[in-house]
Protein backbone atom coordinates (compact mmCIF):
# COMPACT_ATOMS: atom_id res chain seq x y z
CA UNK A 1 0.00 0.00 0.00
CA UNK A 2 1.42 3.04 -0.73
CA UNK A 3 0.97 7.02 -1.28
CA UNK A 4 2.13 8.62 -4.32
CA UNK A 5 4.38 7.23 -7.04
CA UNK A 6 7.84 6.69 -8.65
CA UNK A 7 7.20 5.04 -11.97
CA UNK A 8 10.20 7.15 -13.48
CA UNK A 9 12.39 8.34 -11.28
CA UNK A 10 11.13 12.06 -10.22
CA UNK A 11 7.91 11.12 -7.98
CA UNK A 12 7.86 10.58 -4.49
CA UNK A 13 6.42 7.57 -2.54
CA UNK A 14 6.04 6.25 0.89
CA UNK A 15 4.02 2.52 1.24
CA UNK A 16 4.49 -0.46 3.25
CA UNK A 17 3.48 -3.76 2.67
CA UNK A 18 4.82 -7.37 2.77
CA UNK A 19 6.86 -9.28 0.71
CA UNK A 20 8.62 -13.45 -0.21
CA UNK A 21 12.11 -14.60 -0.99
CA UNK A 22 12.88 -18.19 -2.02
CA UNK A 23 13.29 -20.36 0.96
CA UNK A 24 10.67 -19.09 1.61
CA UNK A 25 11.02 -16.15 3.64
CA UNK A 26 8.19 -13.62 4.73
CA UNK A 27 8.46 -10.41 5.82
CA UNK A 28 6.64 -6.86 6.61
CA UNK A 29 8.40 -3.67 5.43
CA UNK A 30 7.74 0.12 4.62
CA UNK A 31 9.99 2.79 2.60
CA UNK A 32 10.57 6.24 1.44
CA UNK A 33 11.64 7.44 -1.92
CA UNK A 34 12.03 10.43 -4.10
CA UNK A 35 14.47 10.65 -7.23
CA UNK A 36 17.76 11.72 -4.99
CA UNK A 37 16.92 8.90 -2.22
CA UNK A 38 16.27 5.55 -3.15
CA UNK A 39 15.94 4.48 0.68
CA UNK A 40 16.22 0.86 0.75
CA UNK A 41 12.90 -1.42 2.61
CA UNK A 42 13.28 -1.42 6.29
CA UNK A 43 11.95 -4.41 8.24
CA UNK A 44 9.02 -3.92 10.61
CA UNK A 45 10.50 -6.89 12.77
CA UNK A 46 7.64 -7.56 15.03
CA UNK A 47 5.25 -8.68 12.01
CA UNK A 48 5.20 -12.32 11.70
CA UNK A 49 4.22 -12.92 7.66
CA UNK A 50 3.41 -16.17 6.94
CA UNK A 51 2.30 -17.69 3.29
CA UNK A 52 -1.95 -17.28 2.96
CA UNK A 53 -2.49 -14.84 6.11
CA UNK A 54 -4.71 -11.97 5.93
CA UNK A 55 -2.52 -8.62 6.18
CA UNK A 56 -3.84 -5.09 6.85
CA UNK A 57 -1.66 -2.42 5.77
CA UNK A 58 -1.76 1.51 6.03
CA UNK A 59 0.20 4.27 4.99
CA UNK A 60 -0.66 8.42 6.13
CA UNK A 61 1.09 11.42 6.06
CA UNK A 62 0.90 14.59 8.52
CA UNK A 63 1.11 17.63 5.89
CA UNK A 64 1.31 20.08 9.05
CA UNK A 65 4.35 18.14 10.42
CA UNK A 66 5.62 15.84 7.38
CA UNK A 67 5.14 12.64 9.44
CA UNK A 68 4.63 9.61 7.57
CA UNK A 69 2.92 6.75 9.76
CA UNK A 70 3.24 3.34 8.50
CA UNK A 71 1.34 0.20 9.84
CA UNK A 72 1.04 -3.78 8.98
CA UNK A 73 -1.14 -5.94 11.20
CA UNK A 74 -1.13 -9.62 10.49
CA UNK A 75 -4.68 -10.52 11.65
CA UNK A 76 -3.66 -14.55 11.14
CA UNK A 77 -0.50 -13.90 13.32
CA UNK A 78 -2.16 -11.44 15.76
CA UNK A 79 1.11 -9.16 14.87
CA UNK A 80 1.73 -5.76 13.99
CA UNK A 81 4.35 -3.10 14.11
CA UNK A 82 3.94 1.04 13.28
CA UNK A 83 6.58 3.05 12.71
CA UNK A 84 6.62 6.82 12.16
CA UNK A 85 9.01 9.14 10.57
CA UNK A 86 9.37 12.54 9.80
CA UNK A 87 10.07 12.78 5.84
CA UNK A 88 8.95 15.57 4.82
CA UNK A 89 7.60 16.76 1.41
CA UNK A 90 10.49 15.99 -0.48
CA UNK A 91 8.70 12.23 0.21
CA UNK A 92 5.20 12.62 -0.61
CA UNK A 93 3.65 14.36 -3.65
CA UNK A 94 -0.27 14.43 -2.69
CA UNK A 95 -1.32 12.01 -4.73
Amino acid sequence: MGLGGYPSGHDKLIQAGTAMKSGPTYWAWFEYLNATHLNPPITLSSVHVHAGDAIYTDVEYNTSNGQATFYVQDSTSGTSQVAVRTVGSSYYDSS
